[in-house]
């Protein structure tokens, strides 16, 4: 059994975030595991109201549970699946002269993820994700479908590539492209390199990366830039 456990603190809304996961991939044929996550934030934003008036000041509270199973099998050496169910609690307080526009209501529902990677030949992986397949009201659930591509090069050099598409914005499906690099010199020293490209904010970065892994201890910085 492996068990986890996350604590994040996030400044831009004041949020407290914890997860705690227990996984077996080694006693069963199907991997399984189960997970709880929750978020405490309080994000603040002003909201511009009609000619003459001043900007609304909304301070509201989110709470969010949420809680999952999640499956894998491999069907042969080259070909797995997986399945992930999640049911999600989101509770949200709101002055009570919050504008109509803007009041959220209590949500509780399920939702689930399903995806598959493909093993052709050895080092190449294929991998295929549909995210939020049951829509959940909200943007930190989005409907997406993610599909990559990697190749690690003996032990020395990975590269990947994927991109999403997101099925919930308000136009056009957008998409979002990641490609990026690792070169690990001596089992111990990574040296990373990448780009990203998000089609919703039409914002481009380049982000680079530096870790010092040994079997017991590993140490990651790293950096993202808009250009």
């Amino acid at each position: 059994y492996v068990l986890s456990a996350l604590y994040q603190f996030r400044v831009s809304d004041e949020a407290h975030l914890v997860n705690v996961s227990v996984v077996d991939s080694l006693t069963t044929m199907i991997a399984a595991g189960v997970f709880y996550s929750y978020s405490h934030a309080e994000p603040s934003r002003h909201i511009a109201m009609a000619p003459g008036l001043l900007p609304f000041h909304l301070t509201e509270t989110i709470q969010t549970h949420e809680a999952g199973l999640a499956l894998a099998y491999n069907l042969s050496d080259f070909f797995l699946i997986g399945l992930n169910t999640r049911y999600v609690n989101i509770t949200v307080e709101q002055p009570a002269d919050t504008p109509a526009d803007f009041v959220l209501d209590t949500t509780h529902t399920g939702t689930m993820d399903v995806g598959a990677i493909l093993k052709p030949w050895q080092g190449l992986h294929i991998a295929v994700v549909g995210h939020n397949l049951i829509p959940i009201e909200g943007v930190q659930f989005p409907m997406q479908l993610g599909m990559g591509i990697a190749y690690q090069f003996g032990s020395y050099l990975l590269a990947e590539f994927d991109t999403v598409l997101d099925f919930s914005t308000d136009d056009a499906v957008a998409a979002s492209f990641h490609g990026g690099a690792e070169f690990f010199i001596k089992n111990m020293v990574a040296i990373r390199a990448g780009a990203a490209h998000n089609m919703i904010w039409d914002t481009t970065y380049v982000t680079g990366g530096l870790g010092v892994v040994t079997s017991k201890v590993a140490v990651d910085f790293g950096l993202r830039q808009v250009v």
